[in-house]
């Protein structure tokens, strides 16, 4: 059985605590080098004024949160009518809902059986900060076409926020009735369940439609990327083009990083010369 060797670590930061100590004998006890128990000693005697404080601080972020999202909501409704316009351009391509959820860097995993269903995705609706914790509706209306493969062809998911950010509670939630032979959702689950290691994070678009997904579709966070990313600007998506950012991103710190090594390797070069020289 292997030891474990935490208590070797701790030991080492109380040796390198105590020598600064005995090296500086002046700041023993200070607030900045003292041990827990000194600490806790040392705030005693303010900690109720201390609370005070941070209770008052608190509540005056809460009502800024407040103040926050009275105006976002007054801009929300102000938005709606210029969505309406994008959404009858977007009418016009085919499958444009379908290629920007393809294209979001975080949703490469979507098994492939989920882009037939998905290529019928006429629009998406989102309903955001419905309260002021940012609670939000999300729709997703599919045409008759996907008829084949599922029903109903609205699905909505309502997620609820409290006062903890973490907090996500789903309210309510369609529930798709697959057809047989065609849940995207049964696909993604057996090739979790296979051998392959590629297969380990696949998940299905539709495993969020349901209260409690699984493991993987809660890590894809669907409903974030959609509210916080592509609903806002979804052409990047489908252009590609935010792909295309992050690879150049890549592209220019590889460059700059063979750069380095490069200036590193000559001035290598110049030392080992000086030094036969020398010899």
């Amino acid at each position: 059985m292997k030891r474990q060797q935490p208590d070797r670590n701790n030991s080492e930061a109380a040796c390198q605590k105590q020598r600064r100590l005995e090296e500086n004998p002046d700041v023993k006890g200070t607030g900045c080098c003292c041990s827990s128990e000194e600490a806790a000693a040392l705030l005693q005697p303010h900690m109720q004024d201390l609370d005070g404080i941070q209770a008052e601080l608190q509540k005056l972020e809460e009502e800024c949160a407040k103040q926050q999202m009275v105006v976002q909501k007054e801009f929300d409704e102000k938005k709606k009518p210029v969505l309406v316009k994008r959404q009858e351009i977007i009418d016009k391509i085919p499958g444009f809902w379908c290629r920007c959820l393809r294209n979001h860097p975080q949703l490469a995993y979507l098994v492939e059986e989920d882009i037939p269903v998905l290529e019928h995705l006429k629009r998406i609706d989102l309903d955001d900060n419905i309260d002021e914790h940012g609670s939000y509706k999300i729709k997703f209306t599919f045409d008759e076409g996907a008829k084949a493969y599922m029903e109903p062809l609205v699905l909505e998911k309502h997620v609820q926020f409290h006062n903890d950010p973490c907090s996500e509670e789903v309210v309510s939630v369609t529930e798709i009735t697959w057809k047989e032979g065609k849940s995207p959702v049964a696909a993604a689950e057996a090739k979790r369940a296979g051998d392959a290691e590629d297969d380990i994070d696949v998940v299905s678009f539709f495993e969020w439609f349901t209260k409690k997904p699984s493991e993987a579709a809660a890590r894809l966070e669907v409903g974030e990327i959609i509210r916080r990313e592509i609903w806002h600007a979804p052409v990047p998506y489908f252009l590609d083009e935010v792909a295309d950012i992050d690879e150049d991103d890549d592209e220019e710190l590889s460059d700059d990083e063979d750069e380095e090594d490069g200036s590193e390797n000559a001035n290598e070069g110049d030392g080992d010369e000086d030094d036969e020289g020398d010899e």
